[in-house]
């Protein structure tokens, strides 16, 4: 595991998976060579290794080496904590045979975060285990909503700013701190990492958009619209690449509404303090008041809405 810009020169570095990775294993002795395997069944415990490091050089390249049992891992993440702060990266899918060695290289973007990025052809990228798209924009677009497994999936629903899902999504059940960071005068205009379920879920590099990422989306100078199938696509004009956002529905209170017929996506950007609102991008099936069925808009940030990654590419990426 390589990390090409160490975030610290004391701290730890963590490594998880649905597999065992110490403790006592099995030995396969029918083999010409014998051979340790890991077992078939998901590990509820020793399923996660610890390296400790100190003295190392903040921004120079480190490198940490975990023997593996053979076999196939799932969820692999990679955990790196200096100064008290935590960076979860999450690698993937990995098999390993004999004699097998598998690089992991972790580098950082333009904030100094870690993330796992991996070109996959086609304008795709493998970034921290999840699928983004490259659509010649300021940022990658992710292929689905957090939670989701499939572009044509809703996956989970968020109030602004919550990072967890809830069955009641009311202006009562609000979180009030937030009102009081962002939705007050001189509050914040834009969620912190702790506040953007995009982050906390995919990793330090995923992020919910900003308004203008979102316009630059809608901008028909760079992209095409086709509704059809339960969403939209949007066609990159400059790059053979598209996503498809679908028609989630929203949850008001307890009542899931519009499935189908509407998609509602939030934005990091605060729209409206004095009415207390904030930014989304909504799609419908029919034609508003304005004539348009694909827009930036204000809502109120109890509701509950989806939410789809962007991640700025390093310099080196693009």
């Amino acid at each position: 595991i390589r990390i090409d810009n160490m975030p610290g020169t004391d701290g730890t570095l963590k490594v998880t998976a649905d597999k065992k990775l110490c403790g006592d294993f099995s030995v396969d002795m029918s083999a010409s060579e014998a051979a340790i395997t890991t077992p078939s069944t998901t590990a509820t415990d020793n399923n996660a290794v610890t390296f400790s490091f100190s003295e190392a050089t903040k921004g120079s390249a480190g490198v940490f080496y975990l023997p593996l049992a053979t076999g196939s891992y799932s969820n692999l993440t990679v955990a790196v904590t200096c100064d008290g702060t935590t960076q979860t990266v999450n690698y993937g899918d990995l098999t390993i045979a004999r004699a097998d060695v598998k690089a992991i290289s972790l580098t950082t973007n333009s904030e100094g975060n870690l993330m796992y990025i991996e070109s996959l052809g086609n304008n795709r990228y493998k970034i921290n285990g999840y699928v983004f798209v490259d659509l010649g924009l300021s940022v990658v677009w992710a292929e689905t909503n957090v939670g989701a497994t499939t572009s044509s999936a809703a996956g989970y629903f968020f109030a602004w700013g919550e990072t967890k899902t809830k069955s009641n999504y009311a202006s009562s059940t609000y979180t009030s701190s937030l009102t009081s960071k962002y939705l007050t005068s001189g509050g914040k205009t834009t969620l912190e990492a702790d506040d953007d379920a995009a982050t906390v879920y995919w990793g330090a590099s995923c992020r919910i958009p900003t308004k203008a990422e979102c316009e630059e989306l809608l901008n028909s100078s760079n992209c095409t619209w086709a509704s059809g199938n339960g969403g939209y696509t949007v066609t990159s004009k400059s790059k053979n690449s598209s996503i498809f956002l679908p028609y989630t529905g929203y949850f008001n209170g307890s009542s899931f509404q519009n499935s189908g017929v509407n998609g509602y996506f939030w934005l990091s950007t605060v729209a409206d303090v004095s009415n207390k609102k904030v930014g989304r991008l909504y799609i419908s099936i029919n034609a508003l008041e304005d004539g348009k069925k694909y827009k930036y808009w204000e809502a109120e940030p109890y509701f509950g809405f989806t939410v789809r990654p962007v991640v700025t590419l390093p310099s080196s990426m693009k």
